[in-house]
C-alpha cells in the first residue's frame, strides 16, 4: 500500500510539473484612459515567449476571466505575441470559436521603467484606450 501511494505521489508530481505552463514573474495592470471602470490585469509567465498565465478584464459591459467562476465570461488565450515594443493578446471563448477580447499595447523604456499605452477591444462593440504599468 505504501509503495502504491509513493508511486501515485510521483505520478502526481510529474503531472503537476508538466501541466504547469509557466511560473508567474510579472504583472501588467491597465486602466481605461477615459473610463476608469475598465481594468485589465495580466499575469505573465517566465518562458522565452509571451505566456499569459492569468487574465482578468473588467469593463462596463462585463467581466472576462481565465479562471472559472460565477459572474464573468470565461476566456482562454487564443494567441499572444510580445516584442520589445509591445504585446498583442487575443482572448477567445473556451471553444475557440470567437475572439472575445483583444489587447494591443505599445511600450517604451527609460532606465528600468516601462510605460505602456494600448487599445482594448471587446468583440466588435466596445473599444477603450488604456494605460498600463508593469
Amino acid at each position: 500500500m505504501i509503495r502504491l501511494v509513493h508511486r501515485l505521489g510521483g505520478v502526481a508530481l510529474l503531472a503537476m510539473l508538466f501541466a504547469t505552463p509557466a511560473s508567474a514573474t510579472a504583472t501588467l495592470a491597465c486602466v481605461g484612459v477615459d473610463d476608469h471602470q475598465v481594468h485589465v490585469t495580466l499575469t505573465l509567465g517566465s518562458v522565452p515567449v509571451l505566456a499569459v498565465v492569468n487574465a482578468t478584464i473588467e469593463t462596463p459591459s462585463g467581466t472576462y476571466a481565465m479562471l472559472p467562476g460565477d459572474g464573468h465570461t470565461e476566456i482562454i488565450v487564443g494567441q499572444a505575441f510580445g516584442t520589445p515594443d509591445g504585446l498583442s493578446v487575443d482572448f477567445a471563448d473556451p471553444n475557440v470559436q470567437d475572439i472575445l477580447v483583444t489587447l494591443r499595447t505599445l511600450q517604451a523604456y527609460r532606465d528600468r521603467q516601462a510605460a505602456h499605452v494600448g487599445i482594448l477591444a471587446i468583440g466588435d462593440r466596445d473599444v477603450y484606450a488604456v494605460t498600463c504599468e508593469s
